[in-house]
């Protein structure tokens, strides 16, 4: 033996002292078999309790992500439990899929997956409702409320109905068109529908059918007339209406009139409908004041 490998044993013996100081030999200290193996060779003597507790693989190949530790411990049983009292839990191998767990309710057992026929059910139909005998209620109510017209059946609804005026059934605001143009009349039509719906009775005249017949003053004298909407433009095209036209109080035949544009301006730049909307909503409130 060299003096190098006689300075290497005395080393080793040095280490081996070292960690018997500092570790208990009851303690595992974790190794990997090849490390394990080169320093064997070296151990003198060699160390029982670490050969015991050292399990060399036979046929495990270590992964490739890193070494593979050398022993399993495995924890102590209670000491208060008796051996044959712990209940062995049979091993299932892997791999073997497992069977479907059943549910037990009473005497009933459902899997997983529960029968259809289980939760179907069907729903009774609706009763006729009972009638009632309301003749002594309505009698009392009459006697209490002799002004509240008590009917038998409600009345079927038939939607909203135009806001007409009560005393002739005319309108109150005539929309003048002045153009034959279907799209024109139509628009116009909207609009005194909506007026009909929003303050009172509008209707659409045809400027043309008036002025042909020069009938303009029979127009201003219905009976609940209180406003006109028409364009300017139109206006001035007709000589006979024109006759009762007063620009600078915006009056014609003696009745406010609000001047809007042509009806195809409207058409062209829909935006511009907003406004008219503004301005009619401002003259008839203005109107009712």
């Amino acid at each position: 033996m060299n003096s190098a490998q006689q300075e290497f044993r005395e080393l080793l013996s040095l280490s081996l002292s070292h960690i018997l100081d500092h570790f208990r030999p009851e303690e595992d200290i974790c190794t990997d078999s090849e490390t394990y193996d080169f320093y064997q060779k070296f151990q003198s003597p060699p160390l029982k309790t670490t050969q015991e507790k050292t399990i060399q693989p036979s046929s495990f190949s270590p992964p490739a992500a890193g070494p593979a530790q050398t022993f399993v411990k495995s924890a102590p049983a209670p000491n208060n439990v008796a051996g044959s009292d712990l209940k062995k839990t049979p091993e299932v191998p892997s791999g073997t899929p497992s069977a479907p767990i059943p549910i037990t309710e009473g005497s009933r057992v459902y899997s997983k997956t529960p029968d259809p026929s289980l939760f179907t059910f069907t729903l009774d139909p609706m009763s006729v409702p009972k009638e009632y005998d309301l003749t002594k209620i309505q009698k009392e109510m009459s006697q209490i409320f002799p002004q509240l017209e008590i009917i038998d059946k409600i009345p079927e609804y038939t939607g909203p109905q135009p806001v007409q005026n009560r005393a002739t059934g005319l309108p109150e605001v005539i929309f003048l068109t002045f153009s034959e143009s279907p799209e024109e009349k139509e628009f116009l039509k909207k609009v005194a529908d909506a007026v009909t719906a929003r303050f009172c009775s509008a209707a659409v005249y045809s400027a043309f059918h008036i002025e042909s017949k020069n009938k303009w003053a029979d127009m201003f004298r219905l009976k609940g007339l209180r406003f006109i909407v028409a364009s300017e433009s139109g206006i001035l095209s007709m000589p006979n209406l024109l006759a009762y036209y007063r620009r600078p109080q915006r009056y014609l035949g003696g009745l406010p009139v609000l001047l809007i544009s042509d009806p195809e301006v409207y058409l062209r730049q829909p935006e511009l409908k907003h406004s008219l909307w503004q301005a009619i909503c401002t003259s008839l409130k203005d109107l009712k004041k």
